[in-house]
């Protein structure tokens, strides 16, 4: 976790406001602006830049600007104190060095990224290492120094956008917007992490100026440029946490999800958040499983082992709260899911695939005659990816619905081989219930198939039930 430290934080040690800093720069040097109405017609920073454009001599300015920040009251306060002790990494886009001061009286040094507003600019201008094309891309960018530089940009754009442009379309700093746009040409930006930058932060792109992303979608992702095309995709998939409906239609739209589907990535981790943006399109609507060119189908028709096991992962991933609508869209991928998978059980790719669907049992309310047929081939497998446990929990939540499918359904895995023993509680909270319910045949019959491979947990009900039969038999 990281703590962005603004001038706030600062103001009681002396140190200057920006309304302070502004006034007293422009009478300084004598630039005759009226510095409160620009202040209020452009805010904070694009003040600050008319006067420092407005100044001849640099080297003074910077002097100056130096004498103004260093704290009058103290050297830091309390609350630096505490900021320095919970966080291991402080963003500031101040001058003044109090967090440092701090840090030299606690002995603590944490990793402190000072970028003013001005250094921002200068330090994306200048000519840093970049990364390359690692194993671990979307990671590395975040400790190179032109991914931090990158980084601090579009952050301090967001605070800018929160002080100054909160209801604006267009939310940014006119300097950083053109600087983005001058990198763009990958002639002049050739380094990979601007790339992953704009991938990793396009949500946050498309709030600061989203008429901005829509115009440059296809020089964020370059197709012409696999090498930056492959940085911006992997930076979007590694860190978009939320899937936006006009993201995901613009790149779709735009053909990047499908050269995505179709491209090799060193990570893993890449291509199972691909699919997952591509299942959430499906449960939102924006997929349909009918139309052999929406997404979620060519997943389904391309038939690939590991893409079919994410699809079944994610969406046991949602079991928690299930609402209708994840349920019936559940129903429709299960049905495509199974007959692309049914007539491959000699793979054992294949067989975990039906193994894992048998965890979907807790997205349903009823073992319908349709899940009951799926059910009694995953069943055969539960054992082949550890699914027993899984299984058995959720057909005791069925049992007294359906307890002769349940029954069934159970029976399926001792006469496949597999004779799981937990949870015993729940086998035999099953068992009874199944007596229970008049379905005894199929109660002694796991019970038998038990007690013939030497498991005699069960005994104890069977007996018990076997001795009530014989007590009702004798009172008639």
């Amino acid at each position: 976790m990281a703590a962005f430290v603004g001038s706030g934080l600062s103001i009681p040690l002396g140190i200057k406001s920006w309304d302070e800093l502004l006034e007293d720069m422009a009478e300084e040097f004598d630039t005759g602006l009226d510095v409160k109405q620009l202040i209020f017609q452009k805010g904070y920073p694009k003040t600050a830049s008319e006067i420092y454009n407005s100044i001849g001599n640099h080297e003074d300015y910077l002097k100056f600007l130096k004498s103004q920040f260093e704290p009058r009251i103290d050297l830091f306060s309390p609350k630096h104190l505490q900021i320095i002790s919970f966080f291991r990494i402080i963003l500031t886009t101040n001058f003044d060095s109090c967090i440092e001061n701090a840090c030299e009286f606690l002995g603590n040094r944490p990793n402190i990224q000072k970028l003013p507003y001005f250094d921002l600019l200068n330090l994306s201008r200048a000519d840093t290492p970049t990364i390359n094309h690692p194993h671990d891309l979307a990671t590395s960018v975040l400790n190179s120094p032109k991914g931090k530089v990158f980084s601090a940009m579009v952050i301090y754009s967001l605070r800018y956008a929160r002080v100054f442009s909160k209801s604006e379309k267009v939310r940014w700093p006119l300097s950083i917007k053109e600087e983005f746009d001058k990198r763009l040409n990958r002639n002049i930006e050739p380094s990979l992490d601007f790339s992953l930058t704009l991938g990793k932060y396009l949500a946050n792109l498309a709030y600061l100026d989203m008429e901005w992303v829509e115009s440059k979608i296809n020089q964020i992702f370059l197709n012409d440029n696999e090498n930056h095309w492959k940085a911006a995709i992997e930076g979007y998939l590694f860190y978009a946490s939320t899937v936006h409906q006009e993201l995901y239609l613009l790149l779709r739209e735009n053909g990047h999800y499908e050269k995505a589907l179709n491209t090799e990535f060193e990570d893993n981790h890449i291509k199972e958040r691909l699919i997952q943006h591509i299942c959430v399109g499906y449960i939102e609507d924006w997929e349909n499983l009918e139309q052999e060119s929406s997404l979620i189908s060519q997943i389904i028709n391309r038939n690939k082992a590991n893409e079919l096991s994410e699809i079944v992962s994610f969406f046991w991933m949602l079991r928690e709260n299930p609402n209708d609508k994840i349920r019936s869209k559940v129903k429709q991928l299960w049905k495509a899911l199974f007959e692309n998978t049914a007539d491959k059980v000699d793979n054992l790719e294949y067989q975990k695939i039906l193994s894992n669907l048998s965890r979907w049992l807790v997205l349903v309310e009823e073992i319908d005659e349709e899940v009951y047929g799926w059910l009694k081939v995953s069943a055969r497998y539960v054992k082949t990816d550890y699914n027993s446990s899984f299984f058995i929990e959720y057909l005791l939540k069925h049992v007294d619905k359906t307890p002769g499918r349940v029954g069934e359904l159970f029976l399926e895995m001792p006469n496949s081989g597999a004779y799981p023993d937990y949870k015993k509680e729940n086998i035999e909270e099953i068992v009874e219930k199944l007596y229970g319910k008049g379905e005894k045949e199929i109660a002694d019959k796991i019970c038998n198939s038990y007690g013939e491979k030497g498991i005699y947990f069960l005994r104890d009900i069977y007996e018990k039930h076997h001795a009530a039969r014989l007590r009702s038999h004798s009172h008639e």
